[in-house]
């Protein structure tokens, strides 16, 4: 089988790569870490699974991706004369340790057996020791020797031959633990011995045994004599205990006489007593209900007393009242707070309100009166005075505009135009004329005539003094509603007599009031339920107690007391008649022997006589039965025919084992020795032509220095000379020489049953330029019968070998 391609998805530092091979001969080239024993490693692992290390699986490294990416592995693609597979082996976390493994034949998946079975199931450390050549494997050449060569040779010639050596070597085992001719702890050697002993405890127990038939004969008369006393005595027994019982029922009998003498009969109802009791019960339970009753009644009043009923209906008729004085106050008290606003507001601005307030009607007329007179004199003089100078100012200013526009003495244009605008200010500005009237105004009131209007103050005197009014009247209100607050607020406290901090506190103590009222008037409503039940009780308890009087009359009796003490004599009566009963059932039909022996006092004596006689047939069975012991005693010393059955039981059962572990053995001993005999006939073949390869590749390799292997007591070589050389007296070059030709024999060898890639990693370190030459003869060799692929950092070699050559250091 050829691997024709590699495909590499995720595999240490290798990823997306694939290759290409020949069915021959291939070389991949590449210098260190450029991943040679990577694709070694890959190739194994896909074949055998990943995570080989807790396997302790040699030729075994850490290969994860790098980069630690998901999935890690790849596909491997062989090729036969028939058929193509395809192995694709992927590992991701969470994924069984060593992967999960998918199997092409020409396209279709298979199950894995499929493609293994091919390979007679090899595991990866047959396939690291016979196809993988590296360094670190060359040391185990020192340790061959022909019983694994030929074992290794038996696993290919035999099918299923490694299931084969397994039960050769477990019969072989088996046998051996059954029989070994000189030992003492295999389990045949110690049935012999058994049965040897055996039979000599069988011959002493037949001597005995004729002893203990005697002395068995001798002790069945004696337990013919025993039986006899001993019924004789269970005779006697029966008799003791009938007189013993009737001594006991002797006193039952005295006690029963006397009894039946004090027992009288006494007339008494069970029934009506209970009646009465009952009555009586359900009477005393109904008067302590009354009493009860009366006493919460009498709780009730106390209550009612303490609360004024009317009082506190109409203060919560007032409430609703309340609550509108509550609210007048509320807008009241912000009309006062917005009147005080507005009438400092006014004062503020207009201060001529306040001189104003303080004239009456009398003297606001004449100020109204001089205030017109000055106000139109003044009027009138102003405009007779200002006509003249604002004729001269318009002159002026005229003259300057005609200067400035005409351009002709512009600057004094321009002073003529200030002083036009200049005069004409002076002479509009009030005051600048005077009169009587105005001055005779000014020295009598405290106002400014020019600035003083007078309409309009006294317009705003009237809105003062009319808020001033208003807020004087809601004042009043206000302090009104303030006195029926809280004259309510104290009839409130008088009422729960508690005190009222604010009228906050008014509505949770009117609900405090509302539910007083309503206590009050469930308090009346139970006090009249309780009424009514304490006369329904009274009328209960006439009805009882004329039924209890009724019933005492039944009874005999005149009071309680009477009737309970009748019950008392009752109860006693019936006690001594019930235990009469118990006495008479105990004595049943020994009442009237019981008389008869009472009459004639015999029954102490006949007892007596009776246990004299139970003592001496005791002694007689005692001896009978020492007389039997004595006789087993010395049977206990003689076998008895249990014992000799046993005996010969035991030492058949010996003879019957040594019959079953015999056969085993030999069963044994024979699948042994025909699993050996199939396997060498299996293998006859191949380990000379496999010795005779290896000797031929040995002396090829070496050009002739060493010709012949041996493998008798550990592997030596013979030189030219035919001296016998030890393989760890050979140089580390020689040793790797016979590695190879030992290895590639073996490979050689098997190819027509195991067809895999041989893998050559870096074994050529050591090699001379000779070696090389030699080795190179042999791989092209090999090659033209199995597949070989070389790992190698080595140009020259590549150079010299025909085969295809893949360049890692390009690669990467």
């Amino acid at each position: 089988m050829r691997l024709s391609k590699i495909e590499i998805i995720h595999f240490g530092k290798l990823s997306n790569v694939s290759f290409e091979l020949d069915k021959n001969l291939n070389l991949f080239l590449g210098n260190n870490e450029a991943g040679k024993s990577t694709i070694v490693a890959f190739i194994k692992q896909v074949l055998f699974g990943f995570h080989l290390k807790s396997k302790k699986s040699k030729f075994f490294e850490d290969y994860f991706p790098l980069d630690h990416v998901s999935p890690m592995g790849g596909k491997l693609f062989f090729e036969d004369e028939k058929n193509k597979y395809i192995l694709e082996r992927l590992y991701a976390k969470g994924d069984p340790k060593k992967g999960i493994l998918t199997v092409f034949l020409n396209g279709q998946e298979v199950p894995e057996a499929t493609f293994f079975n091919s390979l007679k199931n090899i595991d990866d450390d047959f396939y690291t020791d016979s196809f993988i050549f590296n360094q670190d494997l060359l040391a185990e050449v020192t340790g061959l020797d022909e019983k694994q060569l030929i074992e290794r040779i038996y696993f290919l010639g035999a099918a299923q031959s490694n299931k084969l050596l397994s039960l050769r070597d477990k019969y072989g085992d088996e046998a051996g633990k059954l029989f070994k001719p000189t030992g003492k702890k295999p389990i045949i050697n110690q049935l012999i011995s058994q049965i040897k002993s055996q039979k000599e405890l069988v011959g002493q127990a037949a001597s005995e045994y004729e002893d203990y038939q005697k002395l068995d004969q001798e002790k069945k008369d004696l337990l013919s004599e025993l039986t006899k006393f001993q019924k004789e005595l269970a005779k006697l027994k029966k008799k003791q205990q009938q007189l013993q019982l009737l001594q006991t029922k002797e006193k039952n009998f005295v006690e029963y006489q006397n009894l039946k003498a004090k027992y009288q009969p006494v007339e008494f109802s069970q029934e009506n007593f209970d009646q009465i009791k009952s009555l009586d019960r359900e009477i005393k339970v109904e008067k302590e209900q009354v009493e009860k009753l009366k006493k919460q009644i009498q709780d009730f009043d106390l209550d009612q007393n303490q609360v004024n009923t009317d009082q506190i209906n109409g203060l919560l008729n007032e409430k609703a009242e309340f609550l509108q004085w509550q609210s007048q106050l509320n807008n009241l008290s912000q009309q006062v707070k917005r009147l005080n606003d507005e009438i400092k507001r006014l004062e503020s601005y207009q201060p001529e309100l306040v001189k104003l307030q303080k004239y009456n009607d009398q003297s606001l007329a004449e100020l109204k009166t001089d205030y017109q007179r000055a106000k139109q004199e003044s009027q009138t003089l102003q405009k007779q005075t200002n006509i003249v100078p604002m004729a001269i100012s318009g002159l002026v200013l005229l003259i300057g505009l005609i200067l400035v526009f005409s351009q002709q003495n512009l600057m004094i244009g321009i002073l003529l135009i200030l002083a036009g605008i200049g005069a004409g200010i002076y002479f509009l500005r009030p005051g600048t004329t005077s009169n009587s009237a105005q001055k005779l105004f000014e020295d009598k009131y405290p106002f400014d005539l020019n600035s003083f209007d007078l309409d309009n103050s006294l317009s705003q005197l009237v809105n003062l003094l009319s808020k001033q009014e208003e807020l004087k009247h809601d004042q009043t209100e206000i302090t009104k509603l303030n006195q029926a607050i809280n004259t309510y607020i104290s009839q409130i406290s008088v009422a729960l007599n508690q005190e009222l901090r604010s009228s906050n506190e008014v509505n949770d103590a009117l609900n405090s009031l509302h539910k007083l009222l309503e206590k009050q008037q469930n308090a009346r409503f139970k006090q009249n339920n309780l009424k009514n039940q304490i006369i329904d009780l009274n009328l209960k308890i006439k009805t009882n107690e004329a039924q209890l009087n009724k019933l005492l009359v039944q009874a005999q009796v005149k009071s309680l007391a009477e009737l309970d003490k009748r019950r008392q004599l009752f109860l006693e009566q019936e006690k001594i008649k019930l235990q009469l009963a118990t006495l008479k059932n105990n004595l049943a039909g020994d009442l009237k022997e019981l008389q008869t022996y009472r009459q004639n006092h015999e029954l102490d004596q006949e007892l007596s006589k009776i246990n004299d006689q139970i003592i001496r047939q005791n002694s007689q069975v005692n001896e009978k039965q020492q007389a039997i012991a004595d006789v087993k005693a010395k049977q206990n010393n003689l076998a008895d025919s249990d014992a000799v059955f046993n005996s010969n039981q035991q030492l058949a059962n010996l003879k019957a084992q040594l019959r079953q572990e015999s056969t085993e053995y030999l069963s044994d001993l024979i699948v042994t020795n025909w699993i050996s005999r199939s396997l060498d006939l299996a293998s006859n073949e191949r380990f000379p032509k496999m010795l005779s390869s290896a000797k031929e590749y040995f002396g090829l390799l070496t050009n002739g220095r060493y010709h012949d292997l041996d493998f008798e007591k550990g592997l030596t070589v013979k030189n030219k000379n035919n001296k016998k050389v030890k393989v760890q007296y050979l140089s580390r070059g020689t040793s790797e020489q016979l590695y190879f030709a030992l290895k590639l024999a073996f490979v050689e060898q098997i190819a027509d049953e195991i067809s895999l890639p041989v893998l050559i990693d870096d074994a050529f370190v050591n090699f001379d330029q000779q070696r090389i030459d030699n080795i190179i003869n042999l791989l092209e060799l090999l090659s033209q019968k199995t597949q070989v692929i070389i790992f190698t950092q080595r140009v020259d070699l590549a150079n010299q070998l025909n085969c295809k050559v893949i360049d890692l250091n390009q690669e990467n």
